[in-house]
Order: structure tokens, then C-alpha cells, then sequence
């Protein structure tokens, strides 16, 4: 039985190296989580003091908006309308609040998406199958090296145009999410503020207007 073992481990050896497509997935791997890395801290160091100016001047601004939804602006029925149904009546309450932020990222915001985000990740990914490719035809036997070369080269154009094709994707996806993300600041935003449009909103009676406009804890507090 040991002799046996011993016979069949070269074989098994062969069967467990990893193959091309293993070696491929573990190079794209690298890559893809590189990039990952990379687009973050692009979108971080244009965006993040964008985003905090824009807060900043939002909550500066803040309970003026708010004001202007309240009395003697509007009638009580309509603010307390607009407190129960948590922002959103005849006017959007959260849209106004959002409107600081979207206005600081208005010209931020298209010039970081149209930058060659993802020029290096195509670089990185065609540079790892060029090694991989160089690899194979230096591995494979002197006869069949020639023909090995060019079977690599054929590849490598298709690879290229794959990545390319991938590149192109990946931006389409980036665009359309970032689109996406742009209309979710204003549903964000009622949701941070949803309790406090809940608590504003069960003060009744009398001078419950005054009261409301006079907490030290208003809806547009929330706004950071």
C-alpha cells in the first residue's frame, strides 16, 4: 500500500498544481482588489472635504429652511401637515434641507466621474496576463515553443479587447450608481429625521405651533 502511495503522489502532485485559470483568477483577484482600494481613496480625497463643506453649510443653514415651512411662513394645518407626513407635503421639507450639500457637489461631483478611474486597473489586469502568457511559453517544450507564442499572442488580443470591454462596463456602472447615489441624499435624510418628525408631530393643542418652533431640538438639529 505504502509503494502504491508512493507510486501515485507524482501523479496527484500534477493534478493538485494549480492550472492557467486558478493562476488567472488569483492574478485578477489581486487586481480587482487594488482597484478597489484605489477608487476609494480617489473618491475620498475628491469628494470627503466636498461632502463636509456641504454639511457644514447645510446645518448652518439649517433652521432657516426650516423656518420658512413653519409659521407665520405657513399656515399651522400645513406645517403640522408636513411634520406628520415627515417632511414631504405640498413642498419637500427634506429636499430643501438637502439642497446646501447637493449644491456644494454640483461641480465636484462630474469632474471626479468623468477622470480615467480605471485606466491603471486595465493596465494592472492586461499586465497580469502578459506574465502569465510569457510564463506559459517559456514553460512549454522547445518543438511547440514557436506555435505556443503565437496561440499567446492571439490570446492576448482577446484578452486585451475583454478587458477593455470590462473597463467600459465597470464606468457605465460607476455612472449610472453615482446617478443613484445622488437621489438618495434626500430619502437619507428623512430617514435620519423621522423620529424627530414623529415627536414634533404628536404636540397638539393649544400654542403647540410656538412650542414646536421653540424646542431646542427641531427637524433640521439633525441635519449634519
Amino acid at each position: 500500500m505504502a509503494e502504491r502511495a508512493r507510486r501515485l503522489k507524482p501523479e496527484l502532485t500534477g493534478w493538485l498544481n494549480p492550472g492557467f485559470s486558478y493562476q488567472a483568477r488569483q492574478a485578477l483577484d489581486v487586481v480587482a482588489n487594488d482597484s478597489a482600494k484605489r477608487l476609494q481613496q480617489e473618491f475620498r480625497g475628491a469628494l470627503e472635504n466636498t461632502c463636509h463643506n456641504g454639511a457644514a453649510e447645510g446645518n448652518a443653514r439649517a433652521l432657516t429652511i426650516h423656518n420658512r415651512f413653519a409659521p407665520p411662513n405657513k399656515h399651522p394645518a400645513t406645517y403640522h401637515a408636513t411634520l406628520r407626513h415627515h417632511g414631504e407635503f405640498k413642498n419637500s421639507l427634506n429636499e430643501a434641507l438637502a439642497a446646501p450639500v447637493i449644491q456644494c457637489l454640483v461641480p465636484v461631483w462630474p469632474k471626479t466621474f468623468r477622470r480615467p478611474l480605471l485606466v491603471q486597473m486595465g493596465m494592472d489586469a492586461k499586465g497580469q496576463f502578459e506574465t502569465l502568457m510569457s510564463v506559459l511559453q517559456r514553460s512549454s517544450p522547445p518543438a511547440l515553443r514557436q506555435e505556443c507564442g503565437s496561440h499567446c499572442n492571439m490570446t492576448l488580443q482577446e484578452v486585451h479587447g475583454t478587458i477593455d470591454e470590462i473597463q467600459k462596463g465597470i464606468k457605465k456602472l460607476i455612472n449610472r450608481e453615482q446617478r443613484e447615489l445622488s437621489r438618495t441624499l434626500v430619502p437619507k435624510i428623512q430617514d435620519i429625521l423621522r423620529p424627530v418628525y414623529n415627536e414634533a408631530a404628536i404636540i397638539r393643542g393649544r400654542g403647540s405651533t410656538k412650542i414646536q418652533k421653540s424646542r431646542r431640538h427641531t427637524p433640521a438639529d439633525d441635519v449634519q
